[in-house]
């Protein structure tokens, strides 16, 4: 794939700020290297007047209009970040980004603007990257300028000349590859007069993906080059993921757009709460994601297998490896697991019982809300078990019951794949 390819796999909508503008796809509109007399020789530029910190956003939210009638310095900080994030449901993705998300944060400047770009690249980050902005005339769009090794900043400054809604992308070779991993975004460079008034201003882009396995196949995909140089993407979606423009998340992202104004209206006042409300749950959104993906790895270290078991996540896996400690070997059967679990069955009462149980209220409670939630999964989408519970429902068994018979087999379940990881590990252990 060559960086000709690059408008395939873009293509931006952004509604309510395009209509007096064109959109460029090529680099035209910005000089940057000019012979400047007098102070501006000397790196002075008169029409320039103070400076400010550039508002950047995540789609599908547009930084607010520029009130100001000057041109000024506008200092852009970006910074590229290596992230893993959900493509589609049971599917992650490890994107590279401009800011942590896909696209990447959306500029706004107005035409006359000094812009000073910062990028900068995390140190988590395996790979160098640039910026080729549209909207930037001389090497590369910036991209020669602003090559960045990880744990490393770059900086350099362009002046906005003509206004225009343009893209940004990655120009480090190969091009295609940090295009299809989802390095690309907008800037746009507002007209000296503005833009007419609208209701609602969203950033919508789309984007190709290519995953090793094919669409929707569970788990964390890696990207495929030859899907990529033959253009056979994956996956086409909309700002990064599967439904991210519908749903629940559309609504948290709309909401972490208002723009309440001055709070003097009952309706300013409920936007700024609910922003804020949509701001705190996308932060802690992203801090579960994160915490997520850290438990997952270590439990797959651990116990592989006991993963692959349905219904069993990471929160799941974690509180089981808890019960057995670092010495499995010491819970000496599954029954014993069980009772650790809270989850063995006792007679329910003293005397003739005609063979009926209840479940043992002791044992690491934690565990046995794990073992509920589990169980809760495997009746709702497992078709062995949904068959168990219609079997055992015919059979005049109440619910309660067939949860604790549910539990009891599930603890079993649990109890040998941890043993086969454990005894796999000490094969491997003994063998060095």
């Amino acid at each position: 794939m060559t960086s000709s390819h690059i408008p395939s796999l873009l293509l931006a909508i952004v509604l309510g700020l395009t209509a007096n503008l064109p959109v460029h796809p090529a680099d035209t509109p910005v000089v940057t290297t000019a012979a400047l007399a007098g102070p501006a020789a000397k790196g002075f530029d008169l029409d320039i007047v103070g400076e400010e910190v550039a508002v950047l956003t995540h789609a599908p939210n547009v930084p607010p209009p520029i009130q100001r009638q000057h041109a000024t310095k506008v200092v852009v900080n970006v910074e590229v970040r290596e992230v893993v994030k959900r493509l589609a449901d049971g599917v992650d993705y490890l994107f590279w980004t401009f800011g942590g998300e896909v696209p990447g944060v959306f500029i706004r400047v107005r035409e006359g603007d000094l812009v000073e770009f910062h990028l900068g690249n995390h140190p988590s980050s395996k790979m160098p990257h640039n910026i080729d902005l549209h909207a930037v005339t001389g090497p590369g769009g910036g991209a020669t300028s602003s090559f960045t090794a990880p744990g490393h900043q770059s900086q350099f400054s362009f002046k906005a000349l003509n206004p225009g809604l343009y893209v940004y992308h990655c120009a480090t070779a190969p091009v295609g590859m940090h295009v299809g991993n989802g390095m690309y975004g907008m800037i746009l460079v507002e007209p000296k007069e503005g833009l007419p008034p609208v209701d609602q201003e969203f950033y919508v882009m789309q984007g190709d993906f290519y995953t090793k396995g094919k669409f929707g196949e569970e788990g964390l995909q890696p990207f495929d080059m030859e899907k990529a140089v033959d253009e056979k993407p994956s996956y086409v979606v909309f700002n990064g993921a599967v439904g991210s423009l519908v749903g629940d998340k559309a609504l948290i992202d709309r909401c972490a757009g208002f723009r309440p104004g001055t709070l003097n209206t009952p309706t300013a006042s409920a936007k700024h709460t609910l922003r804020a409300l949509a701001r705190r749950w996308l932060f802690l959104n992203d801090e579960i994601h994160e915490h997520d993906k850290v438990l997952r790895d270590l439990t797959e270290a651990v116990a592989p297998t006991l993963l692959d078991g349905f219904g069993i996540g990471a929160d799941t896996a974690a509180e089981m490896l808890i019960v057995f400690g670092d010495n499995p070997d010491r819970v000496h059967s599954e029954a014993a697991f069980a009772k650790l679990c809270g989850a063995c069955p006792i007679p329910v009462g003293s005397g003739a019982t005609n063979g009926r149980h209840r479940l043992y209220r002791g044992g690491y409670r934690q565990a046995n809300a794990a073992l509920y939630r589990s169980t809760i999964v495997r009746m709702r989408f497992h078709q062995p078990t949904i068959d168990y519970v219609a079997r055992r429902t015919a059979e005049g068994m109440p619910k309660r019951e067939i949860i604790r018979c549910i539990k009891r087999y599930l603890a079993r379940e649990i109890y040998q794949r941890v043993m086969t990881d454990h005894r796999a590990r000490q094969a491997i252990e003994h063998a060095a």
